[in-house]
């Protein structure tokens, strides 16, 4: 459900969340990236939601959203000099939470 929330945030105000995320508002390419990112996530939970109401398997979505995940982290370690010093694991982290929160 977390990271369905973020999704919603992330498509309907990824300017207010790259701000709380990156300490500036960002750029146009940027938002429509975070915006990006928001549809992703709330295709992922979708899925997850839909598959587990229909009493099927949601393992290739719970994959998939550990996947997506995985590139995210993967991009924040690549690009970590350019973020600002207080915001670097604040996105990591939370990441990381929801997974670990979808699996006791």
């Amino acid at each position: 459900a977390e990271s369905q929330q973020f999704g919603l945030g992330l498509f309907a105000q990824p300017a207010a969340v790259g701000t709380t995320y990156y300490g500036s508002r960002p750029s146009a390419d940027l938002v429509t990236a975070l915006r990006t990112y928001g549809t992703r996530d709330l295709i992922i939970g979708a899925g997850v939601l839909l598959a587990a109401r229909r009493r099927g398997d949601a393992g290739a979505w719970l994959i998939a959203g550990v996947a997506a995940d995985a590139l995210d982290i993967t991009a924040q370690v690549l690009d970590w000099e350019h973020l600002p010093r207080d915001r670097r694991a604040g996105g990591m982290a939370r990441r990381l939470g929801q997974r670990v929160a979808l699996h006791p």
